[in-house]
C-alpha cells in the first residue's frame, strides 16, 4: 500500500524517515551491546581484548594488549586496523567507559544510511523506494548479527565503502581518496574489498585510469601491510583459508589451487562440514535480505560487486559463513550497492516489488534471526539484575594497578589495567590476583588453574556462590 499510494513523499519526509530508522538502529544494536556488557555476556575474543586496547590507548598512545596474545603485544601485530584511533576521542571523553565502545560501532554502522541515500537520491529512485531500501538496510541480519561478538574494525567498512561508492558514482576525488584511504585503514584485508571495486570502476565502469589507480594503491598498501604483520608481527592469519592451499602455504597456493583444481574449489564454494547446509543458509540470510538485486542485472560486470561473498564461501573456516560474526559488513556495503545500481535498471512495477520484497524479507529475517537475541539479554539482565550489580562491585575493588588472570566473560570489566590475561590460555597464573566466573561452575580448565593457584601460594580472598571465585598472593611474578 505504501508504494501504491498515489500520494508522493517528499524528500524532506523521506531524508526524516530514514533519520529516524537511523537512530532506531543506532539505538537498538547499542541497547545490544549494553545488555551484553551489563550481563558479563562480552567474552575476550573480542570485546575483551579490545576494551584492554583502548585503555592502553588512552593512556600511551599506542594500541598494546596482553591478553589477545598471553603477553605484552600491539593489536597491529596481529590486524593493522589504525581506523580504531578514530574512536579513541569520544572513549576519552566519556574517561574510559567501554560502553562507549559498543555505542560507537552501532552510530559507524547506522550511519551507512547516509551514503545510502545520497546514492539513491544520485540515481534518481523515488522517495519511497529510498525509504524501504533504507528500512531493508537497517533490518538487514548481518548488520546487527555481526556484533554478536562486540567490536571490531570490521564495522567501519559497510559505511566508508558505501562513501567510497558514492564519491565515485558523483566524481568526487577528494572523497574517493579519503574514503579509499580510511577503508585501507580498517584492515590488512580491507584492500581487498578497494580491489574488487577498482576492478568494477575499470571494467564496468570504463574509467580506465581512476580503476588502475585505485587497484594498484590497494594492492601495494595489502602487501606492505601483509609483509609488515609477516615480519614483524604474528603473522597474517593464513589458516582461515588453509582448505585452499597444499604444498605450499600463502597467496600464490591459493591462486595455484583456484587455476589448477577449479572442481575443488566449487566444491569448497558450495559444500561445508554439514553437507552445504550452512553456507546454503548464510546464501539466503544474505540475499534474501536485499532481494536478490545483486544478481537482477542485464550487465554482467556488475556481478563482480557480488563477488566479495566469495572469501567468505571458499574456506571451512566457518564462522565466515555465519550471520552471527563481524566478517559481513563488507559485502553488505557491496550487496546494497549493486542494488541500488540495479533497481535504477528495472521496470517501474518490477522495481517497487524488488523492493518492497527486500524490505519485508529483512525485516522477517530480523525478526526470527537476530533480535530474539537481544530481547533474550533483556530478560537476562531484568532477571538478574541484583546478582549483575553485585558481580560489578565486587570486581571494582580489585585495584586498578594490580595483575589480574579472569574468566573471558570477566575481561572486558577488569581491562582497564595494564596487566589482565585470560584463564583459558594463562593456565599457570602467576598475576596478584586470580578470578573465576563460576556462574556454571567450576570447569575443568578453572579446576586446573585454582588447583595450581594453591599450590603455589596463593589464598581464597573471597568466593561468591554462583558468582566468582577470587584467588590473591602477595608475591606475584607478572
Amino acid at each position: 500500500p505504501f508504494l501504491a499510494d498515489r500520494k508522493p513523499l517528499s524528500r524532506r519526509g523521506a531524508a526524516l524517515c530514514v533519520a529516524l530508522l537511523g537512530l532506531l538502529t543506532a539505538a537498538v544494536i547499542g541497547l545490544h551491546a549494553v545488555l551484553r556488557y551489563r550481563c558479563f555476556y562480552v567474552p575476550n575474543y573480542d570485546g575483551g581484548l579490545f576494551t584492554q586496547m583502548f585503555h592502553y590507548m588512552r593512556t600511551t598512545g599506542l594500541p598494546m594488549t596482553t591478553c589477545e596474545r598471553d603477553g605484552l603485544t600491539s593489536h597491529f601485530a596481529v590486524h593493522f586496523s589504525p581506523i580504531f584511533y578514530l574512536l579513541l576521542p569520544p572513549y576519552m571523553l566519556s574517561g574510559g567507559d567501554p560502553l562507549v565502545l559498543g555505542c560507537g560501532q552501532a552510530s559507524i554502522l547506522a550511519s551507512g544510511l547516509i551514503p545510502l541515500f545520497l546514492l539513491c537520491r544520485n540515481k534518481h529512485l523515488s522517495e519511497k523506494l529510498t525509504v524501504l531500501l533504507s528500512l531493508a538496510y537497517c533490518a538487514y541480519p548481518a548488520l546487527l548479527g555481526g556484533t554478536f561478538y562486540d567490536l571490531h574494525e570490521n564495522c567501519f567498512l559497510t559505511p566508508l565503502l558505501l562513501w567510497l561508492f558514492w564519491c565515485g558514482e558523483t566524481d568526487r576525488i577528494p572523497g574517493l581518496i579519503v574514503s579509499a584511504v580510511l577503508t585501507l585503514c580498517v584492515k590488512e584485508d580491507a584492500a581487498v574489498f578497494v580491489a574488487v571495486y577498482a576492478l568494477y570502476v575499470l571494467i564496468g565502469q570504463k574509467k580506465h585510469r581512476r580503476g588502475l589507480l585505485l587497484l594498484g594503491s590497494a594492492l601495494i598498501w595489502f602487501f606492505a601491510a601483509v609483509f609488515a604483520i609477516n615480519t614483524f608481527g604474528d603473522g597474517v592469519l593464513m589458516d582461515r583459508y588453509a582448505s585452499l592451499m597444499y604444498e605450499s602455504r600463502g597467496f600464490g597456493a591459493m591462486i595455484k589451487t583456484l587455476l589448477c583444481n577449479p572442481g575443488y574449489a566449487l566444491r569448497l564454494l558450495l559444500f561445508d562440514e554439514d553437507s552445504g547446509k550452512l553456507k546454503l543458509q548464510y546464501l539466503l540470510q544474505m540475499t534474501v535480505g536485499v532481494g536478490l538485486l545483486p544478481f537482477i542485472s542485464k550487465k554482467p560486470a556488475r556481478l563482480l560487486l557480488a563477488a566479495p561473498i566469495l572469501l567468505n564461501l571458499l574456506t571451512t573456516y566457518s564462522y565466515l559463513h555465519r550471520i552471527g560474526f563481524q566478517y559481513n559488513f563488507g559485502v553488505t556495503a557491496f550487496f546494497f550497492y549493486a542494488a541500488v545500481l540495479n533497481l535504477r535498471d528495472l521496470p517501474r512495477d518490477s522495481r517497487r516489488f524488488a523492493v518492497g520484497f527486500a524490505a519485508f524479507a529483512s525485516v522477517v529475517l530480523c525478526l526470527c534471526s537476530t533480535l530474539p537475541s537481544v530481547s533474550a539479554s533483556w530478560r537476562q539482565y531484568q532477571a538478574q539484575r541484583e546478582k549483575i550489580t553485585h558481580m560489578e562491585a565486587v570486581l571494582s575493588d580489585i585495584p586498578k594497578d594490580s595483575s589480574v588472570t579472569a574468566s573471558t566473560f570477566l575481561i572486558a570489566h577488569l581491562a582497564d589495567r595494564d596487566v589482565i590475561y585470560e584463564d583459558n590460555y594463562h593456565r599457570k597464573p602467576a598475576t596478584e590476583y586470580v578470578v573465576l566466573d563460576i556462574r556454571s561452575g567450576l570447569s575443568a580448565e578453572q579446576k586446573e588453574v585454582r588447583d595450581h593457584c594453591l599450590s603455589s601460594g596463593y589464598t581464597v580472598l573471597a568466593e561468591h556462590k554462583d558468582e566468582l571465585l577470587i584467588l590473591h598472593t602477595d608475591t606475584p611474578t607478572e
